[in-house]
């Protein structure tokens, strides 16, 4: 079956859960009505059709899963105003184009789920982030906005196949080479550029089926993050990466798979 329409006059609605279900069909906009809601999940449904920029009236959001559905077209800049939300999953859809920069209203979101879409660009920030999803997605480098969400704990960028590491560079001073002109720079992952990301309460990283390792050998790629304390997996599987592996101690799992390592 499909939404009716007529269930917009639930207007007290909190919970609407029907994950798992064969619903079909578009969202309807009247939807928009239920501004008590804080919980949305159709995930694991058969609903197609685009996302009603209505729902910006949900202003007590706390948890919206419309994940492993068939929804298209982009992402509504209008649903920034969702300051409560907390989870938000629109992973494994067909939705395009870049995110908008008005997420950064998401000031609660903890759980973010963009897997499998096709965007790209680079991201608004949020500030309470601790589990991010962009697996599987079209960003042709680490988008630079990441280096300063210091909150995540767990990070996945698999499965963006040109995607490469930024020329993030370093503050720590037992880091340095010599320019061309023989003069000591201080360098990050063996290319001068801006300050390493703040990932300090980082403990998953995946960069599997990349090119983050595209032009830096393995050495010069754990290197770069030496400086993250709580870091302990890592996974680099067909990130191009070669060259012999020195992990940093704290890493206690690394899985580069078939890329060219040894060592």
């Amino acid at each position: 079956g499909t939404l009716p329409p007529e269930f917009a006059q639930w207007r007290e609605l909190r919970t609407f859960d029907i994950k798992d279900s064969k619903i079909s069909g578009s969202l309807p906009g009247a939807y928009a009505d239920w501004t008590n809601i804080n919980l949305f999940d159709v995930s694991n449904s058969q609903i197609a059709g685009e996302l009603p920029a209505e729902y910006q009236a949900w202003t007590s959001l706390g948890t919206f899963d419309v994940s492993m559905n068939q929804i298209s077209g982009s992402l509504p800049p209008e649903y920034g105003v969702w300051s409560t939300v907390t989870t938000v999953s629109f992973g494994k859809n067909q939705i395009r184009g870049q995110l908008p920069m008005e997420y950064a209203g998401w000031t609660s979101a903890r759980r973010i789920d963009f897997c499998a879409c096709s965007l790209a660009g680079d991201l608004p920030h949020w500030s309470a982030v601790r589990t991010l999803d962009l697996s599987e997605n079209q960003f042709p480098s680490v988008p630079l906005a990441l280096a300063s969400f210091s909150t995540m704990v767990s990070l996945d960028l698999s499965g963006n196949v040109d995607m490469t590491w930024p020329a993030w560079g370093a503050t720590a001073p037992t880091s340095f080479a010599l320019s061309s002109e023989g003069a000591a720079e201080q360098v990050f992952c063996g290319i001068p550029g801006t300050p390493p990301p703040e990932w300090g309460s980082l403990e998953s990283l995946n960069l599997e089926r990349t090119a983050a390792g595209r032009g830096l050998s393995a050495r010069n790629f754990l290197s770069s993050l030496a400086h993250l304390p709580l870091l302990r997996t890592v996974s680099a599987r067909d990130a191009e990466l070669s060259g012999p592996v020195t992990g940093d101690a704290l890493i206690k799992h690394l899985n580069v798979g078939t890329a060219s390592c040894i060592g």
